[in-house]
């Protein structure tokens, strides 16, 4: 074995050949700041998913509008004529739209009478029956008055594939928990 005298020495007893370069290579690479530096990816990574696990679990009740009570879904268009369900544990709503008819892009009014029920917090969630369309969930203002509705407006996306069954999932919030009523329509196409 034939080795440079000036990169390497003979260490004592051992037969091995000591590589000064070699080492210095091996020691600046397991030292512990290039050991976090090799390991910044994969920390950056972990912390993205920490923090994305986070905010879509205090998201979630916001994307999946949870409901403690659920009212079948009815096939009505509210800008059509008015449509009318029975809540659980009495009272009923009636929800109306204008104009008629409604147009993806061009906002359009709302409006929810309650009868019989006490409501605080009450939403209108705009949903694509067999494809998702994304968050598109409208507060509407409670009434000025007793006899009011509550009010609001609305915009529905386009949809590139032509005929869509919409889902406008009214929601609720009551004394008893939050009550989801589904009405199923399909826009009038031109």
């Amino acid at each position: 074995m034939v080795a440079d005298a000036t990169n390497t020495k003979k260490l004592s007893g051992t037969g091995r050949h000591h590589n000064p370069s070699f080492e210095g290579i091996m020691k600046h690479s397991f030292s512990p700041p290039a050991l976090m530096l090799r390991n910044l990816p994969s920390l950056a990574l972990a912390l993205a998913l920490a923090i994305l696990g986070v905010a879509g679990y205090k998201l979630l009740p916001v994307l999946l509008a949870e409901a403690d009570h659920a009212v079948p879904a009815t096939r009505c268009n509210p800008a059509e004529q008015p449509c009318n369900a029975t809540l659980p544990g009495g009272g009923r709503l009636i929800l109306t739209a204008t104009p008629n008819p409604i147009r993806p892009l061009y906002p359009f009014r709302l409006s929810l009478r309650l009868i019989g029920v006490n409501a605080g917090n009450v939403e209108i969630d705009f949903d694509g029956v067999d494809m998702r369309m994304g968050i598109n969930r409208v507060r509407l203002a409670p009434p000025i008055a007793p006899d009011e509705p509550f009010t609001g407006q609305g915009m529905l996306p386009v949809c590139v594939s032509g005929r869509m069954l919409w889902a406008a999932t009214v929601l609720i919030d009551t004394p008893s928990g939050r009550v989801a009523v589904p009405f199923h329509f399909e826009l009038p196409t031109h």
